[in-house]
């Protein structure tokens, strides 16, 4: 599914995400380029924890946050095999970038 660019809030990404929960289709999400800020990538770590079919998510452009980056690698925790995150262009700051680094996984943010 690629919503790229399309002004979506960051109350209508974390519906999207919440969505994951109970998806058994869906492999390939990208939602580049909209507001997917710390609350939405708190939401879309908990979707992700139970979701097994999801296999590509594409976050680039958008102001995650420090907090969205630990979010993110709260997920990654327990789904990192075989789960590709893309997050170029991302806003979030060194301690963000620790967080990826002391799981020793290097998300693609170039």
């Amino acid at each position: 599914l690629f919503l790229i660019r399309r002004s979506l809030t960051e109350s209508g990404v974390s519906v999207i995400f919440q969505g994951l929960e109970e998806n058994r289709v869906l492999e390939h999400l990208d939602v580049t380029s909209n507001n997917v800020g710390p609350a939405a990538c708190c939401t879309l770590s908990t979707a992700l924890r139970g979701n097994k079919v999801v296999k590509k998510i594409v976050l680039s452009e958008n102001p995650i946050s420090e907090q969205g980056a630990r979010a993110i690698c709260r997920s990654l925790k327990y789904t990192v095999e075989g789960r590709d995150i893309v997050m170029r262009g991302c806003s979030f700051s060194k301690r963000g970038s620790n967080a990826f680094l002391k799981m020793k996984v290097i998300p693609k943010i170039g």
